[in-house]
C-alpha cells in the first residue's frame, strides 16, 4: 500500500517555527507581531485540515506525518497565543499614548488653515543674556 504525507506535514512546523522566530525578534513592534499573528493562523489552519483529513482517511497517510502535523499545530497555538498577547499590547500602549506622541509631534508644527502651509517652529532659542552665563571650566569658574 502506498502511504502519503498530509499537506502541511512540514509546513505547519515551518510556519510556527517562523513565526515564533519573529515574534521573538520584533517583540518591541506591533507590526511584527501582526505578521506572526497572521503566519501561526495560516499555520494552524492547516494543520487542522490536514489532521481532520487523517481522520477521514487514516489508512492513506502516514503516522509520522500525522504526528508533524500535531507538532505543528501546537507550535502554532503557541505562537497565536504569545503574538496575540503582543498584539493586545501595542493596541494599548498606543491607545495610551499614541495621543501624547501625535501631540508632542504636532507642536513642532504650526499649520496656517489660511494659507494651506505647515510651518515648522524652531524650539531652540537663543534669546537670553551673554553676560550673565557662567562657563565652569574643571573646576573654575568663569564669569
Amino acid at each position: 500500500m502506498n502511504y502519503n504525507k498530509l499537506p502541511a506535514d512540514p509546513t505547519a512546523i515551518i510556519l510556527g517555527i517562523v513565526s515564533l522566530v519573529i515574534v521573538g525578534l520584533g517583540c518591541c513592534c506591533g507590526l511584527f507581531a501582526i505578521g506572526s499573528l497572521v503566519l501561526s493562523l495560516i499555520g494552524l489552519l492547516m494543520a487542522n485540515k490536514s489532521i481532520r483529513l487523517y481522520k477521514q482517511n487514516p489508512e492513506h497517510y502516514t503516522s509520522q506525518s500525522r504526528s508533524n502535523s500535531g507538532v505543528g499545530q501546537v507550535i502554532c497555538i503557541v505562537g497565536v497565543v504569545i503574538s496575540s498577547i503582543f498584539v493586545l499590547f501595542s493596541i494599548g500602549y498606543f491607545a495610551l499614548f499614541g495621543s501624547q506622541i501625535t501631540e508632542s509631534f504636532m507642536k513642532k508644527f504650526n499649520l496656517n488653515k489660511e494659507n494651506n502651509e505647515i510651518q515648522f517652529e524652531e524650539t531652540d532659542s537663543l534669546d537670553y543674556d551673554v553676560e550673565t552665563d557662567s562657563i565652569y571650566i574643571d573646576t573654575v569658574g568663569i564669569e
